[in-house]
């Protein structure tokens, strides 16, 4: 049933996804070609200009759209008039919310990707030559340093639970804000206030009880910031790093599975035991 809950929510976000990046990478291409057509007026300049405007809004901006577009479609069909329908379904309140979440983190990659190809296709007609150094040093120094792939997977990790976490916080506002009959908007703006709050204070003190049940991890990341202050060569940076950079992100992964555990418990429990629909 779950995997028919993430067919059907691809389904229907697909429409607004679609059009958004198909919006970015049409403009990213007429833009790019129409400065290099012969007209010269001002019409044609204002549509050019037009043109790279929302381009560029579209880049650096789709994240943010898809973002309000994935909240949306949350409060539209789990907490408003079709929330009616949505809990009449033969399914628990965990595999929507499951559903949902892997449906936006794979919204959230394709944003990424085509944030980077329009990126790419704007940079690349001038500056393709440069890419082509920029990223054959990359290689370099990757061979020479592998374990830097392993400290930028590390690096997604984070960012992608980062992203489940600040969602789910949100979730969690608005079901605890549709508890209420009146004011919920209000309510929930409240309550994820008072779960940020929350959050950060578990945050501190789980960081504050794993360095020193592993004590080791709180003396390395003290001396690793005396020694940074002393690195000359980026040999001597790998150095430092290696080693005391995976003791953090395990922390900083654990840290983050645990409050995204909480918030994903408390909106399961918000909308399965005390959601009001009327």
């Amino acid at each position: 049933m779950l995997g028919k809950l993430i067919k059907h929510e691809f389904k229907a976000t697909g429409k607004s996804f679609v059009l958004l990046f198909g919006a970015t990478l049409a403009l990213t291409v007429f833009s790019k070609i129409a400065m290099y057509l012969p007209f010269d007026n001002l019409i044609w300049q204002i549509i050019v200009g037009v043109a790279a405007v929302a381009c560029v809004f579209c880049i650096f901006a789709g994240f943010i759209v898809a973002f309000v577009i994935m909240i949306y479609r949350f409060y539209n069909n789990m907490l408003k008039d079709e929330g009616y329908l949505t809990h009449t379904l033969p399914v628990r309140s965990w595999q929507h919310l499951t559903a949902k979440l892997v449906t936006d983190l794979v919204w959230l990659l394709v944003s990424v990707a085509v944030s980077f190809l329009s990126l790419f296709i704007i940079y690349l007609m001038e500056h393709g030559s440069n890419m082509m150094e920029g990223f054959n040093t990359f290689l370099e120094v990757v061979n020479e340093y592998p374990r830097l792939i392993m400290y930028i997977a590390c690096f997604c990790v984070l960012l992608l639970l980062l992203f489940l976490l600040c969602m789910l916080e949100i979730f969690a506002a608005l079901a605890l804000g549709h508890i209420f009959s009146k004011h919920r908007v209000f309510a929930s703006v409240v309550f994820y206030f008072v779960l940020n709050y929350l959050l950060v204070t578990i945050g501190a003190i789980l960081t504050n009880i794993l360095t020193s049940v592993l004590p080791n991890i709180g003396h390395n990341l003290r001396h690793m910031h005396i020694q940074m202050n002393e690195v000359d060569t980026f040999e001597q940076y790998v150095e430092v790093l290696d080693g005391t950079m995976l003791q953090m992100f395990a922390v900083c992964v654990v840290i983050q599975i645990i409050m995204i555990s909480i918030c994903f418990f408390v909106t399961d429990y918000a909308i399965s035991k005390k959601l009001n629909l009327e």
